[in-house]
């Protein structure tokens, strides 16, 4: 008996060629159309920071195979080129919303959205990055009470920082992104930009 080298999923592409071809374009240009918009955010909090003259995206450019979903644009920030910085193209000392790639946004995953002040200074900087995830932890527990936020660290890798989760839900920013021309999502991220930024002068003291 012959082997059919095509599992059943495949054979279904297959039968179903031309449809499947429209699906894969049309997952292309949503995802374009979707970094379009973080761009529009990215652009907005700068337009009202004008200070934070860095921005970056963090792309998932090794997703496997079985993982299309996790393509595309994972985290997004701004920051300021006078922070010091180690990873000083991509990933710059700065204001970030992570995990916020569209298909987490559509399919359940249990890490969720979060909101952070991300610094990463040169080792020969002399800071004590656990202190200063303390630092930051106080002030925004301050400044944002309602934001929970938490201080984190890692001496191996090099950062220090605070954050704390989104309080909408993946349906909830889901829902702002397909209505309204995601004219609501757009004014969600910023928004939790603005909250973040509040930390900047905690951070410019930090780096005095």
């Amino acid at each position: 008996m012959s082997k059919i080298l095509f599992n059943e999923s495949e054979m279904y592409l297959v039968n179903n060629w031309t449809e499947a071809r429209l699906i894969e374009r049309t997952l292309v240009t949503m995802r374009v159309k979707y970094e379009v918009i973080l761009e529009k955010v990215l652009g907005a909090v700068q337009k009202k920071y004008p200070e934070l003259d860095h921005r970056a995206k963090i792309m998932a450019l090794n997703a496997g195979k079985d993982d299309d979903e996790q393509r595309g644009v994972i985290t997004i920030g701004v920051g300021r080129k006078a922070w010091p910085s180690t990873y000083v193209r991509n990933e710059p000392s700065g204001l970030w919303l992570s995990d916020i790639r569209l298909g987490e946004l559509i399919v359940d995953c249990e890490k969720g959205p979060t909101a952070n002040v991300f610094l990463s200074p040169p080792r020969d900087y002399g800071l004590d990055l656990a202190d200063v995830a303390s630092v930051l932890e106080r002030e925004a527990k301050r400044i944002l009470p309602e934001a929970k936020a938490y201080g984190e660290f890692d001496n191996d890798q090099g950062w220090t920082g605070v954050g704390y989760a989104l309080p909408e839900t993946r349906k909830e920013l889901l829902k702002l992104l397909l209505t309204d021309d995601s004219q609501a999502f757009i004014q969600c991220l910023v928004a939790h930009f603005e909250s973040l930024a509040k930390l900047i002068p905690a951070v410019d003291l930090i780096f005095q």
